[in-house]
C-alpha cells in the first residue's frame, strides 16, 4: 500500500472517530435536556400534588406549577382589561362615532368583528345619526354595479348585525332619505357639543378635513379621541385572547383536582 493510500487510512479513521464521538456528546447533551425537564416537571408535578393534598387553592404560593403558570397567564389577561376599561370608560359618559368611510371599507372585517366583542364586554353602543345612514342608503340607491353602491350596502349591513347585537343607537325621524344628506357637518358638530359637555368622543374617521375642522374649534382635545381603526384592532384582538385566557383558568378552577393531576402529564 502506498504511502498516500495509508495517510488518506489513517484521516478517514480519524474523522470517522471524531463523528462518533460528537454524536455521542450530541446524545449525551440531549439526553441531559431531557433529564432537566423531567426534573422540573416532577418537582412542579410534586408541589401540585401536594397543593391538592392539602386542599389549598392560594395557587400564588405554589411557582413552577402548571396551574401556578396559568394563574400568571390569567393576572396578565385581567390586567391589559382593565388598562382597555379605564382607557375607554374611567372618564364618564362614552359616545363613539364611526365614519361612513369607515363603514363602507371592505379590507377591514377583523376589525368590525373583534370590536363588536370589546364593546359588548365593555356595555358601550356605537351611535348613528340619521344623516348618516341617509348618506349611505343614496349611495346604495346609485347604479347595482357602481362600487359606492357595493360598499354602502356593505356598510348596511355591518349596522344591521351592530343593531341586532343592541350594539348601536340609531333613530331615524323620517321614512324616506334625505337626499342632500350630508354627514361631515353633523359628526363636527356633534362632536363638539358632546365633547364640550364633559363626554368621551371616540372618533373613528380618515377623512383629514373632519379632524381638522373639529381641531379648529374652541373645545377641549382632551375630550375628543380619534382613533387608528388598526391600533384599535390590535387592541380588540388582544382583547379578545385575554378573555379566552382567563374563561379557561376560570373553568380549570372548576375541574376535579384528580383530573388536575392526570393533565400535569400530557
Amino acid at each position: 500500500m502506498s504511502d498516500w493510500f495509508k495517510v488518506a487510512a489513517v484521516l478517514t479513521d480519524k474523522a470517522l472517530r471524531f463523528y462518533e464521538e460528537s454524536k455521542i456528546e450530541e446524545r449525551n447533551r440531549e439526553r441531559q435536556k431531557i433529564r432537566a425537564v423531567q426534573k422540573k416537571r416532577t418537582l412542579a408535578q410534586t408541589i401540585e400534588i401536594e397543593r391538592i393534598k392539602n386542599n389549598d387553592n392560594d395557587i400564588e404560593k405554589y411557582p413552577g406549577t402548571f396551574s401556578h403558570k396559568k394563574f400568571e397567564e390569567a393576572k396578565k389577561a385581567h390586567d391589559f382589561i382593565e388598562m382597555l376599561h379605564a382607557e375607554w370608560k374611567s372618564k364618564g359618559e362614552v359616545y363613539i362615532l364611526i365614519d361612513s368611510n369607515v363603514w363602507m371599507d371592505a379590507s377591514i372585517d377583523e376589525f368590525f368583528v373583534n370590536f363588536s366583542e370589546f364593546i359588548k364586554g365593555n356595555n358601550l353602543k356605537i351611535t348613528v345619526p340619521h344623516e348618516q345612514f341617509d348618506e349611505i342608503v343614496n349611495l346604495k340607491n346609485k347604479s347595482y354595479k357602481d362600487e359606492k353602491s357595493k360598499l354602502a350596502r356593505l356598510a348596511m349591513a355591518r349596522i344591521e348585525t351592530y343593531l341586532d347585537s343592541k350594539l348601536l343607537s340609531m333613530k331615524l325621524p323620517n321614512h324616506v332619505a334625505n337626499i342632500n344628506a350630508y354627514l361631515d357637518v353633523t359628526i363636527i358638530k356633534q362632536a363638539i357639543e358632546k365633547a364640550k359637555n364633559g363626554t368621551q368622543v371616540f372618533l373613528f374617521t380618515k377623512d383629514k378635513e373632519v379632524i381638522l375642522r373639529i381641531k379648529a374649534e374652541d373645545v377641549s382635545l382632551e375630550n375628543i379621541h380619534f382613533l387608528d381603526v388598526q391600533d384599535v384592532l390590535i387592541k380588540t384582538i388582544e382583547y379578545r385572547k385575554s378573555k379566552e385566557i382567563i374563561n379557561e383558568y376560570n373553568a380549570l378552577k372548576k375541574r376535579f383536582h384528580s383530573e388536575f393531576v392526570l393533565d400535569l402529564g400530557k
